[in-house]
């Protein structure tokens, strides 16, 4: 059981990254106030919400869904799969989208374990390979974890990298 000292660290470490996170993931995901099908024929509504009820949500609900399913149950889960990347509130950031995105089980899976052994920088880029939807590579998914130099939004792969190469190089970010 984590002491009192460290569920603080882990709370601080998640209030660090949700001013990264909730405006890059809502940036990503799009939002639509009433339910709608996505590429995966899921039942959608908001910025991506699969868990809620389907019906019509003010602007004000989408954006307290968003900061709510980040806090308590992403980010709670990568620091379980990831410990200490609290302390790293850009990767945790990218590996907090990456979770919401990809599904929490995908980054318990995936190479992004690297992270756990010091490979910093090829756990960022193991996001890479996530790209897939209902069998099918999709253009959206190819830019949110690689990017592109047509696309004016950073890859959630670039995101985690602001950590990862100091890290890699022995600097203290």
């Amino acid at each position: 059981m984590a002491s009192n000292k460290a569920k603080g660290a882990i709370g601080a470490g998640i209030a660090a990254m949700l001013t990264i996170a909730v405006p890059y993931t809502a940036g990503w995901e799009g939002k639509a106030n009433d339910p709608y099908f996505d590429s995966a024929k899921v039942e959608t509504v908001c910025y991506g919400d699969t868990q809620v009820a389907m019906r019509h949500y003010s602007d004000a609900e989408c954006a307290q869904l968003l900061r709510q399913k980040l806090a308590t149950v992403y980010a709670p889960q990568v620091v379980k799969v990831l410990p200490g990347i609290e302390e790293h509130r850009f990767a945790f950031a990218a590996f907090t989208d990456f979770s919401y995105n990809a599904g929490a089980g995908s980054l318990a899976k995936s190479p992004a374990l690297l992270w756990k052994r010091g490979r910093y920088v090829e756990a960022c880029r193991a996001m890479w390979a996530y790209k897939y939807a209902v069998g099918k590579i999709l253009a959206g998914l190819v830019l949110r974890r690689a990017g592109a130099a047509n696309d004016n939004r950073i890859s959630e792969s670039d995101l985690c990298m602001v950590d990862a190469v100091p890290m890699a190089m022995g600097i203290s970010a």
